[in-house]
């Protein structure tokens, strides 16, 4: 089953057909703050804003 996500205003849409196989959890201040983790960019399909 594929995960969605969309940015706060829906303007961006991230679609990710499968779990990611490993994931990178980045430590800068931003990325922390957020609890960000990176996935291959080939792992999942952006879509509107303008991409």
């Amino acid at each position: 089953m594929p995960t969605l996500a969309t940015c706060h205003c829906a303007a961006v849409r991230l679609t990710c057909e499968a779990a990611p196989v490993e994931v990178t959890e980045c430590t800068c201040s931003i990325c922390r703050r957020y609890g960000v983790l990176w996935a291959e960019p080939g792992q999942v399909r952006i879509e509107g804003g303008g991409l």
